[in-house]
């Protein structure tokens, strides 16, 4: 059977992959195993935004380019690119009590662009 698979890859890495040894592991090969034998992966779609430095991890960024590499060496991912959004967010400081503002970012828009794509593939093959 031919397959698709969709893959959202900071719930990947967030859910599964931090702070394991499998950080690194062949989506292709990774996905084979889960599934039973008699499928074929047609195509694996990626989506994911691209970290910026930040002061908090300094070289994520710098990681995750270099994952983003070699997954490109994989012969049939694609890798969809969304954004991040920075907004005005609050926060109750526990030892204070109060109300403290800062910028907070969040992946966005990811879910959508993820089942339009999903949806389209269905749609045309």
């Amino acid at each position: 059977m031919r397959t698709t698979i969709y893959v959202d890859g900071f719930n990947l890495y967030y859910g599964c992959l931090k702070n394991t040894d499998f950080k690194w592991s062949n989506l292709q090969v990774l996905f084979l195993n889960i599934l039973a034998g008699h499928h074929s992966i047609d195509r694996i779609c990626y989506f994911t935004a691209r970290l910026r430095q930040s002061a908090h991890d300094p070289k994520a960024h710098l990681r995750q380019k270099s994952y983003l590499n070699a997954l490109q060496t994989l012969a049939n991912l694609e890798i969809h690119y969304e954004n991040f959004y920075v907004f005005v967010a609050y926060a109750k400081c526990q030892s204070t009590a109060k109300y403290f503002r800062g910028l907070k970012t969040e992946e966005k828009v990811s879910y959508v662009n993820f089942l339009v794509q999903l949806l389209n593939n269905a749609c045309i093959d």
